[in-house]
């Protein structure tokens, strides 16, 4: 700013800083933005060949992909707000934990208050003192007698705003800061035998996973485009969504209103062992894990937080876990249930045949994402080269050997799907007809294991990877960078199985009554 350094910041959060030397008139404020990855990226760490910095995973876009803005502050900001309601059981009132980060931003002491108004409603909290120039987080609680319960259906939300109020030992309060938003009020909990349960009800989730990118806007969204997304998702009855990384806030805004479930992955994208036995990485990978949940915790449509995707992924690993990564699994799930002990915590497991169906850091975890690939991907281990690659009728006894490992962790499909660019015969990798089989057969598959709670394609549009990407489709069928295995082309076309799931999607009730197994139903590939 005016040719003085004020920050720096790395990663895929929003971040703010103060504007230090502002003057009277015209300032300059300029912003450099690099694009390179290092080697240990969290997400982009293979190093590229050309100069060794990371590459791979998605296309490495640059820049300040979301909305820049200045906003004005008197006397004292609310960083941020927590707010986080708790239900013992269904039909109980609502205890309702609310933290608040105060600053104050004067070099003087200042005595605050808190007060609430929550759908009509008005709360306060005691004073507290907050030193000079220092923040400070208060907290409180207060009750809500009959909650309306959130849900796929009644998306139910709570309108609340806080205000921070300088209350001097002398004269009148003052009122210095106001921050609004939007709660809901739910009860996710997990069973026996692999069950999550909302509001007393089993999951029984649809959908499909979106990646912000666009043909045009690339990884800066517009409204429009954002929009867009969300009502392909609400066309398709879609209730459960996900993505490699925390979306743009107006995505979260858009599934809370409408009722769609979030299954949200920290920006920890296929580490190797290697990268966990260093403390640096393991340290930035708890960051990331952290912010993820305290940028979006508010959001009643988060149902779980997922701490990495696809771990010792790289064949060599065969699939265990180094101790480094047990180590960074047992410290990022505390440093999350610290903040957040009303979501699921999980990790994203990919899946070969041969390689461990369990491991102690499970014991950590609250479900499991299963990444399945039967029938596109070789899916085996690469310490039997000579078996053949996996075939669709290995897949549920795949399954079931997961579940009958840990019968009473809860799994979640978090990716199937097939790369799909052109028509052509059904049984040709990369065609559309291929495509729609693949779906109908591995819905059927999912439908038929009750310990499965969902079921989420990836992904919901098409975007950009990297220049050799092939997404296993014969070279013929590959259109690169962009990945295909998506419902509708990057274009906004739709592809066939987009309405063949739409169909699917619109008969599948996501909540079922506890007890009772979802419908098994078949649907022909035309």
């Amino acid at each position: 700013l005016n040719g003085k350094p004020i920050g720096t910041y790395t990663g895929y959060f929003p971040f703010e800083v103060d504007l230090e030397g502002l003057q009277r008139g015209r300032n300059t404020l300029v912003v450099k933005v690099s694009s390179l990855r290092s080697n240990r990226d969290l997400t982009h760490w293979r190093p590229a060949a050309y100069n060794g910095f990371g590459t791979g995973g998605w296309w490495n876009f640059g820049g300040l992909l979301r909305e820049v803005y200045v906003r004005e502050i008197d006397t004292l900001d609310i960083e941020d707000v927590h707010v986080l309601p708790r239900v013992r059981r269904v039909g109980d009132p609502a205890k309702v934990e609310v933290r608040v980060q105060v600053r104050n931003m004067t070099d003087k002491d200042r005595r605050v208050s808190l007060a609430f108004r929550v759908a009509g409603e008005n709360f306060r909290f005691d004073t507290e003192e907050v030193l000079a120039g220092n923040s400070r987080e208060l907290t409180g609680t207060f009750t809500i007698d009959r909650p309306k319960l959130w849900q796929p259906g009644k998306p139910t939300l709570y309108p609340m705003t806080v205000y921070a109020d300088e209350d001097p030992r002398r004269g009148p309060t003052k009122r210095r800061a106001a921050y609004r938003l939007r709660f809901g009020v739910r009860k996710l909990e997990t069973r026996r035998g692999g069950v999550i349960l909302l509001n007393g009800k089993r999951l029984n989730l649809r959908g499909a996973s979106i990646h912000e990118d666009d043909l045009e806007e690339g990884g800066a969204l517009s409204q429009q485009s954002r929009r867009l997304l969300v009502s392909r998702l609400r066309d398709l009855r879609a209730t459960v969504t996900r993505s490699h990384y925390p979306l743009h806030p107006e995505f979260l805004e858009l599934f809370d209103r409408y009722g769609i479930l979030y299954w949200v992955d920290a920006p920890v994208y296929q580490l190797s062992n290697a990268f966990f036995e260093e403390a640096r990485v393991r340290k930035a990978a708890e960051r990331a894990v952290v912010l993820t949940v305290r940028n979006n915790l508010n959001h009643p449509s988060v149902m779980t937080w997922s701490l990495v995707n696809e771990p010792a992924e790289n064949g060599a690993e065969l699939g265990f876990f180094g101790s480094g990564f047990a180590r960074w699994v047992r410290d990022a799930s505390a440093a999350a249930r610290e903040l957040d002990d009303t979501r699921l915590l999980a990790i994203d497991r990919h899946s070969r045949l041969g390689e461990p169906v369990t491991s102690s850091v499970y014991g950590h975890l609250d479900a499991l994402g299963v990444n399945e690939y039967f029938g596109w991907y070789r899916s085996v281990t690469e310490a039997d080269p000579a078996r053949p690659p996996s075939a669709l009728s290995e897949l549920g006894p795949y399954l079931d050997s997961i579940h009958a490992a840990n019968p009473n962790l809860p799994l979640v499909i978090t990716e199937y799907g097939a790369e799909a660019a052109r028509s052509g015969p059904v049984a040709q990798k990369g065609t559309f007809e291929f495509q729609r089989k693949f779906a109908a057969d591995h819905l059927r598959v999912h439908e038929s294991k009750p310990y499965v709670n969902g079921s989420i394609w990836w992904a919901l549009r098409d975007f950009r990877v990297h220049p050799q990407w092939t997404g296993g489709a014969p070279e013929e069928y590959v259109t690169r960078p962009w990945h295909n295995k998506s419902l509708i082309e990057e274009t906004n076309a739709r592809k066939g199985v987009y309405f063949d799931m739409k169909k699917r999607w619109r008969r599948t009730k996501p909540l079922l009554p506890v007890g009772r197994r979802p419908a098994r139903r078949a649907l022909a590939a035309r």
